[in-house]
């Protein structure tokens, strides 16, 4: 019309549906859940049949005797329950407090397995080994709560004990620590905030871009650990320290006790 100025007829009418966005549900590591308490789900992963799990902390649950339904904070607000918690796949000992959560079959194709990178892109992930590699002063990100969902920090420690005591449960897998993790330097922000449980500390692989070109699958990010607690105070330290447990420990304890292997392949 407006091209070749010319004049046509027109009339008004009623919209009757607005437009929505065709993006579609995806739940992603890092998203709040909630239970008994509320949380995040760490990363997701699946068995060897291909079905997926949610990773998150056990004290997120109610009764660990008995199967829980967890909810996922969506978009809009509104809690879904996506998932339940399942007794035997729930380790809680004087280090690791971890749950594995069932998807729902409804859910399952929701559920992102690849892991979001400090870029908050989806990329392949591994799990740390949890020995052989020095991972003191390395810096990690986390996904989770807080005015900026996305966090960085530094590994202060990666083999803190305590005294163990002579209690049912107290037993660790061999060579399992804390992992002790500081807020960055200079940061507005602590790594960590109350609701954080289940969060998986992460550490991004630098690459080669030929190892990427033959290889897309290959790895970029490497999942160390899982934040469990924080707060932790040290005189004469600015910064706050928070305890988590790794990963690849947890996931051996439930594959011992539920005769169950996960991953993120």
């Amino acid at each position: 019309m407006k091209s070749y100025a010319c004049n046509f007829p027109w009339f008004v009418k009623k919209v009757t549906k607005l437009p929505t966005p065709y993006a579609g549900v995806q739940y992603e590591n890092g998203d709040i859940i909630q239970s008994h308490r509320e949380g995040i789900v760490g990363a997701f992963v699946q068995d060897n049949i291909g079905r997926k799990y949610g990773l998150t902390c056990a004290h997120l649950l109610g009764n660990p005797g008995n199967d829980q339904p967890v909810y996922i904070r969506e978009s809009d607000g509104n809690l879904t329950h996506f998932a339940t918690s399942v007794s035997n796949l729930i380790v809680r000992s004087y280090i690791i407090d971890f749950a594995a959560l069932k998807i729902k079959d409804a859910f399952e194709r929701f559920c992102e397995i690849a892991m979001r990178d400090e870029d908050m892109l989806n990329r392949p992930w591994e799990i740390w080994d949890a020995q052989g590699t020095n991972i003191v002063s390395m810096n990690v990100f986390k996904y989770g709560r807080g005015d900026s969902i996305l966090k960085f920090g530094i590994i202060a420690s990666a083999d803190m004990e305590f005294p163990t005591p002579a209690l049912p449960g107290a037993a660790q897998p061999d060579g399992c620590c804390f992992v002790l993790i500081e807020s960055l330097p200079g940061s507005d922000e602590p790594f960590a905030v109350e609701g954080d449980s289940g969060s998986v500390v992460c550490h991004t692989r630098l690459l080669h871009n030929i190892v990427l070109m033959n290889n897309p699958n290959e790895p970029r990010v490497t999942a160390i650990s899982m934040v469990r607690l924080g707060g932790l105070e040290i005189e004469g330290v600015e910064l706050g320290h928070f305890f988590s447990f790794a990963l690849r420990h947890a996931l051996q304890s439930v594959a011992h006790q539920a005769n169950l292997q996960l991953s993120p392949q």
